[in-house]
């Protein structure tokens, strides 16, 4: 607005108060039931907002048990808590299992053989000093040499021995050294390559699985050696001389990782090389540090411990600095084992897996082992989980339908209706809530289903009450419940939770699939043709709500096996196989896909709350209204400016009016005074 005033000092008029009460009785006229709309608008979507949020809480709340497995619950007990404890979830079967646990997952711990005097103490001095290690692997492998032998074939020389000399290949497998030692039994004795893989292969103690070979290397020539199985190739400790080639530690084809750190020349001590492996960028799982015995000398050890536990994440230490030492398998890298049930049989057979959270024996059941032994594990159905899950279904739909009762209903006490009264999608909202109780859910049936109605089981809706907030909030009636899960604990279970469960009416059609995002649930009729040899020539669907013209063609699965809902209906990707009599050219049946209670109001809620749904359009509605209020709200204070320019420039004239007129009458006055 201007910020011209009018001082009417020489009037005595005070204008600034003229205009300001003009313009606050056009702001009264105007502007204020334009605000007084804005504030309603606005109050309205931010009870719409409310409500949004309460239904996807609601929605949440039937989504976690809207499958069968979600919304049965059951009671697991073990009979010896120190061998096992059990966590449940998912689909279970009741009944008691027993439980041999023989060896626990373990992972690989190793301890260096050589101690050093402190955490300070050098370990490492001069050039070519290497700290290598290989972690984890599994599944058979090929580990040769590295460099190869210069040597014609696979009985060139490799090693010559005087008689009593010996020279050892060292190999792991398991976390198990295991040497093989060649021995001369003459002065000059000469092995070959094919020599070594031969001792290999007849040693006693090679474990199964392991294979020597003499192989080939096609660019540069070189033999080398090759074994396959899950093992590390450590080298070989020679006592005499090399024609040519090195045995050295090597892998070409292996799940585990050679990792190598190299020795700084001017030092490195325990300390650092503990740092240096756990910081190193290309560490595979492996954490190091050190262990102070408290011995008087040479106490401070490293020791290495794999992060997974499971037979195939043994840690092999590869090199070692000079002078360093070997290492100890304090514990050596295994896999659990269990037989469930006496399964499988055999003394030396288990099952095994790498982890001691075993989830994968007992369906729906975790096992997390503690301790070798043998217990029991019991499962069975439970009763109050199944009520609680109801509970918490019903708790959740009170919530929306409370805050629908109280923004919607008629104050008469005040003469007022509530914020939200006449809205369309509250309506909406409303009546799903309502239909989802009172009628029957898709593909259910009087005759044929157990249950069909919430009220079967117990779950009521509030008629008329002395507190209306309180009209069609649900009531658990207990003993109705207990009886009904009693009486069919599945059929329960099905009211709620059937998610997209196909059952025909005979033997003449089997329900085959469907698709939750395509197919519609509900019943539907079908009909099938057949030609003269019994084979499947055609069918028809149709809604069994849908009258006589509705019948729509099937199409022909390519087994030809198979009648399947055409794209653009109901029955869309529905697969249905008729079983033909043997005699009729044409057989017709009932086909119903079920979805329980929780899965169909899912699915009418998310017609409200999803991207396109209709609330996302009521809001942006009462986003248009108020933007357009703010708008003419805009517009009336332009006005009002304008409004007020006029009125100053109006009294500006009728204050110099004024002044002149006063100003005439002092002269004409002083005029009189003077001629008396």
């Amino acid at each position: 607005m201007s910020d011209i005033t009018i001082t009417g000092a020489g009037t005595g008029f005070d204008w600034d108060e003229i205009i300001r009460v003009s313009l606050d009785a056009r702001r009264r006229q105007v502007i204020a039931p334009l605000e007084n709309w804005r504030e309603d608008w606005t109050s309205k979507q931010e009870h719409y907002g409310r409500l949004q949020d309460k239904i996807v809480e609601l929605r949440s709340a039937v989504d976690s048990i809207s499958t069968p497995d979600d919304m049965r619950a059951y009671r697991t007990d073990v009979g010896d808590e120190s061998v096992l404890s059990v966590a449940a979830g998912g689909r279970m079967y009741p009944g008691t299992y027993g439980i041999e646990v023989n060896q626990l997952a373990n992972a690989a711990v190793e301890i260096s053989n050589n101690g050093f005097d402190s955490n300070d103490a050098v370990i490492s001095e001069g050039a070519d000093q290497e700290f290598s290690y290989i972690y984890g692997g599994s599944g058979d492998v090929l580990l040769t040499s590295r460099e190869g032998f210069e040597i014609a074939d696979e009985t060139g020389t490799i090693v010559t021995l005087d008689d009593g000399e010996t020279a050892d290949f060292v190999y792991s497998y398991g976390g198990d050294m295991i040497t093989v030692t060649l021995e001369g039994t003459q002065p000059g004795q000469e092995f070959s390559l094919q020599d070594l893989v031969d001792a290999l292969n007849e040693d006693p103690e090679k474990p199964a699985g392991v294979t020597a070979n003499a192989g080939e290397d096609a660019e540069t020539g070189h033999w080398h050696l090759e074994i396959a199985g899950d093992v590390l190739l450590e080298g070989i400790e020679d006592a005499g001389d090399f024609d040519g080639g090195v045995l050295e530690s090597w892998n070409e084809d292996r799940d585990g990782e050679i990792v190598t750190l190299r020795m700084n020349e001017d030092g490195v001590t325990l300390k650092q090389l503990v740092d240096s492996i756990n910081n190193d960028s290309g560490n595979p799982g492996v954490s190091a540090s050190i262990l102070d015995d408290g011995s008087e000398a040479g106490s401070h050890f490293l020791r290495l411990r794999g992060q997974d536990s499971g037979a195939r994440y043994g840690i092999n230490v590869l090199t070692t600095p000079d002078g360093f030492g070997g290492f100890d398998s304090i514990i050596k890298a295994q896999n659990a084992q269990v037989r469930i049930d006496g399964h499988p049989s055999g003394e030396d057979h288990w099952i095994e897996r790498e982890s001691n959270l075993i989830t994968d024996v007992i369906p729906g059941v975790s096992l997390t082992l503690r301790d070798t032994g043998s217990t029991t594990v019991t499962v069975n159905t439970d009763i109050e989980g199944v009520k609680e899950n109801i509970r918490g279904f019903v708790d959740a739909y009170n919530k929306v339908k409370s805050f629908i009762n109280q923004k919607t209903r008629f104050d008469e006490e005040n003469n007022r209706a509530g914020e939200m009264q006449g809205d369309y999608a509250v309506r909406i909202a409303d009546q799903i809530l309502r239909s989802s109780i009172t009628g029957v859910p898709p593909g259910f049936d009087h005759e044929n289903d157990t249950y069909t109605l919430p009220a079967q089981v117990g779950i009521r809706a509030v008629g008329l009450s002395e507190n209306p907030r309180d009209l069609g909030l649900l009531e658990i009636d207990e003993n109705i419940l207990d009886q009904a899960l009693a009486d069919d604990f599945h059929a329960v279970i099905a009211l709620f939770s059937d998610d997209y469960r196909g059952i025909t009416d005979g033997a003449d059609f089997s329900y085959y699939q469907s698709s939750n995002m395509l197919t519609t649930p509900g019943s539907y009729d079908v009909r099938a043709e057949f030609g003269a040899g019994g084979e499947l020539t055609g069918g028809w669907f149709k809604l069994s709500s849908e009258d006589e013209s509705a019948w729509r063609p099937a199409e022909l699965s390519e087994s030809g096996n198979y009648l399947v809902g055409a794209a653009g209906h109901p029955e869309h990707a529905l697969y249905v196989r008729p079983e033909h009599d043997g005699e009729s050219e044409e057989q017709t049946g009932t086909v119903r896909l079920r979805q329980g209670i929780t899965g169909s109001m899912s699915d009418e809620l998310l017609r409200l709350t999803g991207e396109d749904g209709l609330f996302r359009t009521q809001d942006g509605a009462y986003t248009d209204i108020i933007d357009s209020i703010d708008r003419r709200i805009e517009d009336e204070e332009r006005r009002l400016d304008q409004m007020r320019a006029r009125l100053i420039e109006k009294y500006a004239r009728a204050e110099q009016a004024l002044n002149q007129m006063q100003g005439r009458m002092d002269w004409m006055q002083q005029m009189m005074q003077q001629g008396g």
